[in-house]
């Protein structure tokens, strides 16, 4: 092989891969997260994963993660009927960018959420209530190309959910 054929494998190679984008983060591939039980236990003592067999409606946040690589997990007391839900997916298709345009004509509002340096995040009010009459809580963020919804049926306050929302980036950590 000549340098000028090396030298034109090399420049195709990095032609190639300056074409490929490269996240800080990824997926979980599974639930049994030592870290998020722990997370949701400080919170809820007694936490577990609770295992769901997700059926999610069209339209819906669970059904956008889950047909985007994501994943849904659950994690409190099934028997109580306590706990909360955390999804994770990579962004690479502007999804969180065109759900935020939704977000902002409904009653989420956007934050800054103290100690995490998030590009964006809405939080859907308190005062928003289930079928069942339940107070929902969640929040959608993004930080670069990680989106991580966490929705809580214990949460009063964004600053009561920090510690879950630091654990859930750690977890999604490379």
């Amino acid at each position: 092989m000549h340098l000028r054929d090396v030298i034109l494998c090399l420049v195709f190679a990095l032609l190639l891969l300056s074409g490929c984008q490269y996240s800080n983060f990824q997926v979980p591939e599974n639930c049994d997260a030592p870290e998020m039980i722990a997370a949701f236990d400080k919170r809820i003592p007694g936490s577990t994963y609770v295992p769901t067999d997700w059926q999610p409606a069209e339209g819906t946040l669970l059904k956008i993660f889950l047909d985007n690589s994501g994943i849904a997990c659950t994690y409190g007391i099934q028997s109580a009927e306590v706990g909360g839900t955390v999804m994770w997916t990579i962004d690479t298709q502007g999804l969180f960018a065109k759900q935020s345009e939704l977000w902002k004509s409904e009653q989420y509002r956007s934050i800054d959420i103290e100690g995490i340096n998030e590009s964006e995040a809405y939080l859907l009010p308190l005062s928003a209530t289930g079928v069942d009459g339940a107070y929902i809580w969640e929040v959608n963020l993004l930080i670069e190309d990680l989106w991580i919804s966490f929705g809580g049926s214990f949460i009063q306050d964004i600053s009561e959910a920090t510690d879950i929302i630091n654990t859930a980036i750690e977890v999604a950590r490379r």
